[in-house]
Formats: C-alpha cells, structure tokens, sequence
C-alpha cells in the first residue's frame, strides 16, 4: 500500500519572500496596462502554472483587501474577476481565453 501512497503524492513548491515584497508585486502588476499583463500572462506554460499564478493573485488580493493601504472597492473589484477565471479555468475553460479576458477586464 505504501508505493500506492507515494506514487500519487506531488511536491509543492512555496517560495519564502516576505508578504510585503508579494503585495508590491501584485500591485505592480495589477498597475501594468493591458499589453504588459498580457505579455507577462504569456509566460504562463498550460493550466495549473495558470492556475498556481491565480492562486497567488487571489491570496495576495486577499492580503491587500484586508491591509487599511488600499483601495478596498478597486481590491475587492479584482479579487472577484481573479476568483471567476480561477474557477472558469479549473473547470476546463481554454486558459489564453480566460486569462486573456481577465487581463482585458481589471481596466
């Protein structure tokens, strides 16, 4: 049974930067126009590296919502257009398409 355990357990890299250094990241890009997130958006090779990035995203919105440095409508405005592709594509949607409409949207 163990061999069976092990076989189907996966290996999850969580990287170590400080929540601070994440929030300005997220700003940054979130403050990018639409041809530079869209470029950025490209880097993406396939569905769950989307997926991780968006999980990010929602967790680092999440971060800035809840901090008193932001604004709180505009955060709570991406944070449900993040959370609606997470889910379009986790249920199969094509992911160009819908991170192509997230990045056309948070404008």
């Amino acid at each position: 049974m163990l061999p069976t355990i092990v076989s189907r357990c996966q290996i999850i890299k969580i990287s170590s930067s400080s929540e601070t250094t994440d929030e300005e990241l997220f700003l940054e890009f979130l403050n990018k126009d639409a041809v530079e997130r869209l470029l950025e958006m490209e880097n993406l090779k396939g569905r769950e590296e989307a997926l991780m990035f968006l999980e990010n995203l929602i967790f680092g919105l999440h971060r800035l919502l809840v901090s008193n440095k932001s604004d709180h409508q505009k955060i709570a405005e991406y944070l449900k257009k993040v959370q609606e592709t997470f889910m379009r594509i986790k249920a199969n949607g094509n992911v160009f398409l819908q991170l192509t409409n997230l990045t056309l949207s948070l404008d």
